[in-house]
């Protein structure tokens, strides 16, 4: 089973991927995602979810088609991933092939940050909000993950 962190292990996390050649990163901007929203409003696009403007930015790190050794920081540090220091497992799901967790911060119906977490046998995801979101948000979230899931 793997397990993932609070936050300094959430950092931990990112500077594993930030320091391996082979993953990428790409962080979208409130300003970005406000012009995603504003097309996906004037075409006949899925809506975008309301707490996406709550979002201040979002940061991207995937490591694809990985081999053992390409990957072993990461992987490292997403087994010791653990709850703590405001930090909160909201879902965990594990099969043979995939693993996904979704953590959270939060401080009384304030959340600060989200995490998506994704491995399976060829690529690892993190997905990283930061913002000022809601208890509604976070339900928002994991539904949609749930959904994508369980449709694989």
């Amino acid at each position: 089973m793997v397990a993932f962190a609070n936050a300094q292990n959430l950092d931990k996390l990112v500077k594993a991927f930030q320091g391996n050649a082979k993953a990428e990163h790409h962080t979208i901007t409130k300003e970005m995602m406000g012009m995603m929203a504003a097309q996906a409003d004037s075409s006949s696009q899925k809506k975008v979810p309301g707490f996406i403007q709550r979002i201040e930015k979002m940061d991207v790190f995937t490591l694809e088609d990985y081999q053992g050794k390409d990957a072993g920081g990461i992987i490292k540090e997403m087994e010791g991933y653990k709850d703590g220091n405001g930090f909160e497992t909201l879902i965990s799901v594990n099969n043979d092939k995939d693993h996904v967790r979704i953590v959270a911060h939060k401080e009384g119906n304030a959340v600060s940050e989200v995490a998506i977490i994704v491995r399976d046998e060829k690529d690892v995801v993190l997905v990283r909000f930061v913002g000022n979101l809601n208890m509604d948000d976070l339900q928002s979230i994991v539904n949609e993950q749930k959904g994508k899931f369980q449709k694989q």
